[in-house]
């Protein structure tokens, strides 16, 4: 027999002392235990009841006798049990034996009575409440037939359960909570029991319990909901389910064995606060059915073990502030577009909790819009974003997309991976828009965005970076590591620590144009250019100057027949400007794309009409460009002078390299004064290309080598304004007759001086002419050391290869000393003289200590005075001008 034990204490003692005086006599037999007799005040108890006994103890004589204590025992505790009072609680149909024990002065001696356990006769609910009812745990067990309500006729009712109670089911049975309410208060010893109706339980028996009453007072409290969850028409079981914006105080409250859902919460309905200790376990579908504004009244302190899908699915967007707790399960997102929305009156906050696990079904994204979220990650227990596949796959959702936040959002110790799934391709794990609300956000604190199917992060539509970010990593994705449209690059602040790696192109990868000033930042990774990327200002802000600054460092590199275009070509447009601020150290570089790059991959840097005295390049390296399929030009670096300044843009130690065509091309306008340190190396033609009117501008101490040919073309037929073409230690290559001419008869005559040892080649059938009818002068500087040569621009020279210099009238000023002409003469020159100088009017001796060789006629050519005066008499070949003629085919000077 198992023996129950438990004592209480009960003591008599008996003094027996003698009268004073008295004369003592003979005493009879000390009282003895001799027998215990057990008497329930039922011989039979129903299931779940219980019962009184009582025991008394009796001496030799039959009197009662006094012991310390009973031990109460029963013979089958599965059956009933009995407490240190004698009474008998009754759990299961059966018969016992309920014993008491006693002992004293070593006599131990015990009796028994017999407890038979029948079963309970169901209290059977099956009318709807209207009133206030009270279920007991004395009539146990309650059976609910039907689709049962609580649902007051006048006022709300109130279904009260005792604790202890037990309540089965019929099958598809349903209780519902209308007007009124229910009050479960269990305990931890005596539990409340909402049951299926069988003997041998199965899942889904049941509907089970339905809140729909806004003001309802309800309160569960160590209550058990099992094998309920059937489905109701079309609808899925749940065992539990609120809606109408029912508020339930739940604690300690376990479901198990849903056929469907565990909880389902509808619109507003949500678990009121005190709620705690939330366990569903064994559910067929999911523990919890959820609207995301009640997420936030989840209670905590629960398990979520052995359903079929452990964890919680999020039907709706959050529009009310709130904090999502870690419930040890992921929250699942089944509905596109799923997030945090706001509006402009109302910007709510969700806060996610460390260890949160939020996933995603396809094409789904997570949206935060008018919003804030902050993630509360931290290394031990990161926030992660990410696929709700048992195999996850890169783009298996679309992303987390930020948009009109404010600086409170905030992603620390977070992990974004394996979306990147749109249409577009245009999005990735984290995709950034802008916000009025802020100009400095988000702030990324440890986030990692991983294997996304294109993208780790994108810059959208006025997207930023917050200045404090830090620890940021993207890696192994599909494409670029960051994908942004370039009128928001400057949203990535300086400073910002990031690591790259395992992506298909640890770069970022820029498309558009840039529209508002900005600064890139070198954040030690290229940036790379897909179609041509334009500086220009926004026409409908005619106001505004667009400036592009590119940080020392900072390396773009551009597609197959891409361009940087800074402003535009048409005059009356806004000026847009660029700034490079590279340093000896720390260059700024413009390359290719291509990882065995070749001249001519990309289309070269471009600054247009429309730039001001602003733009300038420090310490660039511009190469590989050229690309015949650019609309630009074929170098390098293409200027085409400006409408706002005259003195720019300005070059500061820039290198133009490895291009297909020219280094350089000067198209109109100048460069500015300030320019220094130019080196031209290694392009597929001339250095440099320059329109005549812009020659002046070049910077002494350019360096040319190893291109093609280490001279400077020069084109375009008009020097229309005074100025001084510098000896670059290379020849410039006249390409077509230069005039030297004022560009209209109201202007000032312009001179055009060459500087001691300045070469220039011609062109077959070129020439060079200064004055004319609008005037002009040409000032030749030559020394003996350095004479100004005026040569053909072929390695086999033949007279009258081109078609010499003509000082034609209207070139008062002009100065020829210390020059070497050979090889002109050629027919059909500008005017009608062919030698290899030719004089139109009388200017004096102005020609001195030069020489004159091999013409194609003579070695000077002047017009002969004619009766009506005019012409020239100057005879230069006397020794006072100290001029040489070497192999001209006529004489040294004659007059036509």
């Amino acid at each position: 027999m198992k023996l129950h034990m438990m004592f209480s204490s009960v003591s008599a003692l008996v003094l027996l002392a003698g009268c004073p005086g008295a004369s003592s006599g003979p005493t009879g037999p000390q009282p003895q235990l001799a027998t215990v007799t057990v008497t329930c005040a039922s011989s039979s108890v129903k299931q779940n009841n219980s019962v009184r006994c009582s025991a008394l103890a009796t001496d030799q004589n039959g009197e009662p006798f006094t012991v310390p204590a009973y031990t109460w025992m029963s013979s089958d505790e599965s059956v009933a049990k009995v407490d240190s009072q004698g009474t008998a609680s009754a759990t299961r149909i059966g018969s016992v034996i309920v014993t008491a024990r006693a002992s004293s002065d070593g006599v131990t001696k015990q009796g028994q009575a017999s407890l038979t356990v029948t079963e309970r006769v169901p209290t059977v609910h099956s009318a709807h409440i209207t009133s206030d009812e009270t279920w007991r745990a004395s009539d146990n067990p309650h059976v609910v037939h039907g689709l049962l309500e609580v649902n007051g006729a006048d006022a709300p009712a109130t279904l009260t359960l005792e604790a202890g109670v037990e309540v089965r089911f019929d099958e598809d049975s349903q209780l519902e909570v209308k007007n009124g309410a229910l009050k479960a208060q269990g305990t931890q010893e005596q539990p409340i029991l909402l049951v299926a109706n069988q003997s041998e339980p199965t899942r889904g028996f049941w509907r089970g319990l339905r809140f729909a009453q806004s003001a309802s007072e309800s309160l569960m409290e160590y209550v058990t909901l099992s094998d309920c969850g059937r489905a109701a028409s079309e609808e899925t079981g749940r065992c539990l389910s609120l809606r109408d914006n029912t508020a339930l105080v739940a604690r300690d409250l376990t479901i198990r064995n849903s056929g469907g859902m565990g909880v389902r919460l509808l619109g507003d309905s949500a678990f009121a606060a005190g709620s705690a200790r939330l366990s569903v376990t064994g559910c067929r579908l999911y523990p919890l059915d959820v609207e995301g504004n009640q997420v936030g009244a989840l209670p905590t302190g629960g398990t979520f073990t052995g359903n079929d899908k452990d964890s919680i699915m999020v039907n709706s967007s959050v529009t009310r502030s709130q904090t999502w707790p870690n419930l040890g399960i992921p929250y699942d997102f089944f509905a596109p577009g799923v997030g945090v929305t706001g509006s402009d009156s109302s910007t709510p906050t969700l806060t996610l909790s460390a260890g949160i696990v939020l996933r995603f079904h396809e094409w789904h994204t997570f949206e935060v819009v008018h919003a804030d979220l902050i993630v509360n990650g931290t290394e031990e227990a990161p926030v992660r974003f990410t696929s709700s596949s048992a195999t996850p796959r890169p783009g298996d959702w679309r992303g987390v997309k930020l948009s009109g936040i404010s600086s409170n959002t905030r992603l620390s110790h977070t992990i974004i991976e394996y979306a990147g799934n749109t249409l577009s391709g245009d999005e990735g794990n984290l995709n950034l828009y802008g916000s009025s609300r802020c100009t400095d956000c988000p702030t990324l604190d440890h986030v990692i965005l991983q294997k996304s199917r294109v993208y780790g992060m994108t810059l959208q539509v006025g997207g930023s970076l917050g200045s404090a970010t830090t620890g940021l990593t993207i890696r192994d994705n599909g494409s670029y590591a960051i994908h942004a449209q370039a009128d928001f690059v400057g949203g990535l602040p300086e400073g910002v620590t990031m690591t790259l790696s395992g992506n298909s192109s640890d770069a970022m990868s820029v498309y558009g144009s840039v529209r508002h000033s900005q600064t890139w930042p070198n954040l030690g990774f290229p940036y790379d250019i897909f179609g041509n990327l334009r500086v220009e200002s926004d026409r409908a802000e005619p106001t505004r100057i667009t400036t592009l600054t590119l940080s020392a460092g900072t390396v773009l590199r551009f597609s197959p027949g891409s361009s940087l275009v800074v402003g535009s070509q048409y005059a009356g447009d806004r000026a847009a400007d660029l700034i490079v601020n590279g340093t000896e150290e720390a260059p700024v570089r413009f390359t290719s794309m291509s990882a065995t790059p070749r001249p001519g991959d990309w289309g070269g840097v471009n600054l247009s009409k429309n730039i001001t005295s602003n733009t300038r390049l420090s310490h660039a390296l511009i190469e590989y460009a050229g690309s015949p399929s650019s609309e630009w030009g074929s170098s390098n670096l293409n200027m085409y002078g400006s409408y706002w300044c005259t003195d720019c843009p300005t070059l500061d130690h820039v290198i133009l390299q490895k291009g297909r065509g020219y280094g350089m091309s000067l198209n109109d306008g100048s460069l500015g004064s300030g320019s220094t340190g130019l080196t031209v190396r290694d392009n597929g033609n001339h250095a440099i290309r320059v329109a005549a009117n812009s020659v002046w501008s070049l910077p002494a101490g350019t360096t040319l080598s190893g291109n093609s040919s280490d001279a400077v073309e020069v084109y375009s037929s008009g020097v229309t304004t005074t100025q001084t073409w510098p000896n670059l230690g290379v020849p410039y290559i006249l390409t077509q007759g230069i005039e030297v001419s004022a560009d209209s008869y109201s202007s000032p005559y312009p001179t055009l001086t060459l500087t001691a040892g300045t070469e220039l080649r011609f062109q077959k059938d070129t020439g060079l002419v200064a004055g004319g009818s609008r005037g002009g002068a040409l000032v030749v500087a030559g020394t003996a050391q350095a004479p100004v040569r005026f040569v053909p621009n072929t390695s086999t020279p033949s007279k009258a290869f081109w078609r010499g210099v003509h000082v034609a009238t209207n070139a008062t000023g002009s100065r020829i000393d210390h020059a070497f002409i050979s090889h002109a003469g050629a027919g059909g020159s500008f005017f009608s003289l062919q030698g290899n100088l030719n004089v139109y009017q009388e200017y004096g001796g102005f020609v001195t200590n030069s020489t004159f060789s091999d013409g194609g006629a003579c070695g000077i050519m002047v017009s002969a005075p004619s009766s009506g005066g005019g012409g020239v008499t100057t005879n230069f070949t006397l020794p006072m001008y100290n001029n040489t003629f070497l192999n001209n085919t006529n004489a040294p000077q004659c007059a036509k």
